[in-house]
């Protein structure tokens, strides 16, 4: 039993040996060191920066699932989530609207604890409380992003996609007051 704990040992103590001076180096980071020093007179890559310039061209929101929703007997919220992109704006609000009438809803941003309606890091996660549309015909919300410059104004034209949902004849009934 003692040999085989000093073998596992001299093996890990020569993978240490072997593995540091290849991850290490003060070279830089010109010399693709893992470890390494790094070069701050390098701020873009050799191909170039990126363009940081807002651009409308590049504001989009768009729906995982593009088809019709029907909710069931024991649901009574629609949960709509996507990908999105605000360029480079520094702000942006997601609105609802059914019929061109404002609808309530919340959202869940991610990598924030704000309940605030946006797009944040590329996606966005919303949920309507579906008791407010009673009746059992079809429904059309209309989702659109807004990207906002630094003083909140809307700089971008919309970019949106269309929710169609039917409610279910015992969800009146059973989940809604």
């Amino acid at each position: 039993m003692a040999f085989h704990y000093t073998a596992n040992l001299r093996v890990g103590l020569i993978f240490l040996m072997c593995a540091v001076p290849l991850l290490s180096s003060c070279g830089g980071a010109k010399d693709n060191s893992m470890l390494g020093d790094r070069d701050s007179s390098l701020r873009c890559p050799t191909s170039g920066c990126a363009d940081l310039t807002p651009s409308s061209d590049s504001v989009y929101i768009q729906r995982d699932i593009n088809k019709s929703t029907f909710l069931g007997a024991g649901d009574s919220v629609l949960e709509i989530s996507g990908s999105c992109s605000a360029s480079t704006y520094p702000d942006n609000r997601i609105e609802v609207t059914s019929a061109g009438n404002p609808v309530t809803f919340h959202a869940i941003n991610l990598g924030s604890t704000a309940m605030i309606p946006k797009c944040s890091m590329g996606r966005f996660f919303l949920y309507v409380d579906a008791c407010k549309f009673q009746s059992l015909s079809g429904y059309n919300l209309q989702v659109s992003l807004k990207a906002l410059d630094e003083n909140q104004q809307v700089v971008s034209a919309d970019s949106s996609f269309t929710v169609s949902f039917n409610r279910n004849a015992a969800a009146n009934g059973n989940v809604c007051p």
